[in-house]
């Protein structure tokens, strides 16, 4: 599967203490290691907060493309050197061959943190130390090992976030007329992948003729696999899967008012439209059900409600998105 394109444009938020270089001098190292003539898709943000304790400065590093943020901490005891490592990892980032085969990474004496045993081991690496950030998010980083050479790493079958979505819209042919639907949906995310489960419910509507007819509604749950595809910034998910669930018919005016439910089982395809500001993403869809197993509902000898061979609903909502996890750690 091939990975998405890197991103082009860098939108670059820099937080540090007077002591330490300002944004312009970060911005002028990250521009030194990049090519003139870039290539890719999108932007790339990036929010770097630099704090400074008795101990040195932590360097609080978070990167967002394509709607996904992943976030990594780095200890020194010299801002320069979380400088020198934001605008390595940046620069590679943007454009995967910014460090020429062979050359040298800048000195790393920035280590990632993590709680050490020794506090003597908190001290900054030796000059051949690997400077390492995983590949994360669709590729915001990527390790660079101490001979200077960047790769990419195979994709990962772990997914790399999570997405719970909430959803509106409208829904013409389950139960004639039109009617309001409500959906949710949660799914996991790979790079050009998706693969979610989702429930859908249909508005009760009312036919009532002479006196006498029912209220109809209709829930069902369902599960689909969705190939991701970019236009920069823009995701364009592509999905086919199925459904199944219950219509229920509530008789009114009629001797008996006990429910009649009927079993809906369909096949779905959409095509949605979604774009995301950080871990928030506006989502649309169109989605046409094609009908295996509908109803019809009589009310005496006349037929008050028969579902279409193929419905179809537009819909529009919310998705939250997060980095997945598993045993309390980024991937």
């Amino acid at each position: 599967m091939p990975l998405p394109p890197d991103p082009l444009q860098l939108e670059l938020h820099w937080s540090a203490p007077p002591t330490c270089p300002d944004a312009d001098e970060l911005e002028q190292r990250i521009a030194a290691l990049l090519p003139v003539a870039q290539q890719g898709e999108g932007t790339l943000r990036i929010d770097a907060v630099v704090v400074e304790e008795a101990d040195g400065f932590t360097l609080t590093l978070s990167s967002t493309f394509r709607g996904l943020t992943e976030q990594r901490d780095f200890r020194s005891h010299v801002c320069t050197e979380l400088v020198d490592t934001t605008a390595l990892l940046v620069a590679i980032a943007l454009e995967p061959g910014a460090i020429a085969v062979g050359s040298r990474p800048p000195e790393p004496t920035a280590v990632e943190s993590r709680t050490p045993a020794d506090p003597a081991s908190a001290a900054p690496a030796p000059a051949k130390t690997t400077v390492a950030a995983e590949r994360r998010s669709g590729g915001h980083m990527r390790a660079i090992a101490s001979g200077g050479r960047p790769f990419r790493e195979r994709p990962r079958r772990r997914p790399e976030a999570i997405a719970i979505r909430f959803a509106g819209g409208l829904e013409v042919g389950a139960l004639p007329p039109p009617t309001a639907a409500l959906h949710g949906g949660i799914g996991l995310l790979w790079p050009r992948a998706r693969a979610e489960i989702h429930g859908s419910w249909l508005a009760p509507r009312t036919r009532v003729v002479d006196g006498a007819g029912a209220r109809y509604q209709l829930g069902a749950a369902g599960a689909r696999g969705c190939g991701r595809f970019f236009v920069r910034d823009v995701e364009l998910p592509l999905c086919v899967g199925a459904e199944g669930g219950v219509s229920r018919a509530r008789p009114r005016g009629l001797a008996s008012d006990r429910p009649v439910l009927a079993p809906w089982l369909g096949v779905i395809a959409s095509f949605g439209v979604a774009r995301a500001w950080g871990p928030v993403a506006i989502w649309s869809a169109a989605e046409v059900a094609v009908r295996a197993v509908g109803s019809r509902f009589w009310v005496g000898s006349a037929v008050s409600v028969a579902q279409l061979p193929v419905s179809v609903r537009l819909l529009l909502g919310i998705e939250v998105r997060a980095p997945w996890k598993r045993g309390g750690r980024g991937h």
